[in-house]
């Protein structure tokens, strides 16, 4: 996936002139759209909130820490987080049909991912609620929690 999405990310660079986060924004938009919209699953609320948690602590802190000025930045890391939440979501569901326990497996993938690879130096946002839907710090370099995960996932959904 993340193959798709570098070049897609330099393709939509190239064609029109950027003002800076335009790949932000319209994951942004989107994110809240769906927030927003009355007839969206609990579901896709849920997942749709923490994305824009996320999204918004990325570019406030971000911004504190002088990153922002890089468009690439906050392009990646909410290309990235919504790519890193959606294929969570996708491999749970999978590996729930083989058995608990691989489903239980994938999870810690993906929370050991996140946790591994904080963004920040901001110890209070790297705490873990395993109990959420969406259990992951938002102090997450989601690049490169992505491509971790990514690994460990194939790995985990080819023992089968």
């Amino acid at each position: 996936m993340k193959k798709l999405i570098i070049p897609a990310m330099a393709l939509a660079m190239a064609i029109q002139p950027m003002e800076g986060q335009t790949l932000y924004e319209a994951v942004y938009e989107k994110v809240q759209s769906i927030v927003n919209n009355p007839s969206a699953t609990a579901a896709e609320q849920q997942e749709n909130r923490f994305k824009l948690e996320a999204l918004n602590y990325l570019k406030t802190k971000g911004q504190q820490e002088g990153q922002t000025r890089d468009s690439y930045f906050l392009d990646s890391q909410a290309v990235n987080l919504t790519s890193f939440i959606d294929d969570f979501l996708t491999n749970t569901r999978t590996a729930e049909k083989v058995s608990r326990a691989k489903h239980d497996e994938m999870v810690r993938c993906y929370v050991n991912a996140a946790k591994k690879f904080p963004l920040f130096q901001d110890p209070a946002n790297t705490v873990v609620d395993e109990s959420k839907a969406i259990p992951f710090p938002l102090n997450t370099d989601w690049e490169k929690a992505y491509d971790n995960a990514t690994t460990v996932a194939k790995s985990i959904l080819k023992r089968r």
